[in-house]
């Protein structure tokens, strides 16, 4: 009885393995750019990034990405403080891709970021400065769409919310991918 217990389980093992295997084929490879708005907290700036995506499985991708949100002014209405603003963000994504035609595909997405800023102070009444930094993490959930223009290029455009503590902020991004 034991014998035929570990020929089935080996039989179980090689029929999982092999099915994992399939399932796991090696995916997609794109990279490319992406121009991108933040707003949050009365505050709204540009930034540009870049991005990595890695098809894991058909319908599911990675995707890392790293965003520089160029200094917005910033000024409190009737404050002596004047200040500059600069944002930075890496992202890790999971997408789940919905192949609506052979030019077209939606996804749902969430991950985890890590999101900083740089501000730069400047008192107006002596001109002294003051530096200060901060970054946190942050969940990410959103969706987007891809479309295909050549058979290595795509457009991209994504609406992202980022759930970060006393910082949360929305982002629109438009970008091109270049499958590799």
């Amino acid at each position: 009885m034991r014998s035929v217990f570990k020929q089935v389980a080996i039989l179980i093992i090689a029929v999982m393995i092999n099915v994992t295997a399939n399932a796991q084929e090696k995916g997609d490879i794109a990279v490319g750019g992406k121009f991108e708005i933040g707003s949050g907290d009365g505050l709204t700036n540009i930034g540009l990034g870049g991005k990595f995506q890695y098809n894991v499985i058909k319908p599911l991708r990675l995707e890392g990405s790293a965003t520089y949100f160029f200094p917005k002014k910033w000024r409190a209405e009737g404050s002596v403080m004047s200040s500059k603003i600069s944002m930075w963000d890496f992202s890790a994504n999971a997408q789940y891709l919905f192949f609506l035609s052979d030019k077209f595909v939606l996804y749902p997405l969430a991950g985890l970021s890590l999101c900083g800023a740089e501000t730069k102070t400047r008192n107006t009444n002596n001109g002294s400065w003051y530096n200060s930094s901060t970054s946190k993490a942050g969940l990410n959930i959103g969706g987007g769409i891809d479309v295909k223009i050549t058979d290595n290029l795509v457009f991209n455009a994504e609406l992202k919310y980022k759930a970060v503590s006393d910082w949360d902020r929305t982002l629109v991004s438009v970008g091109l991918m270049y499958k590799l």
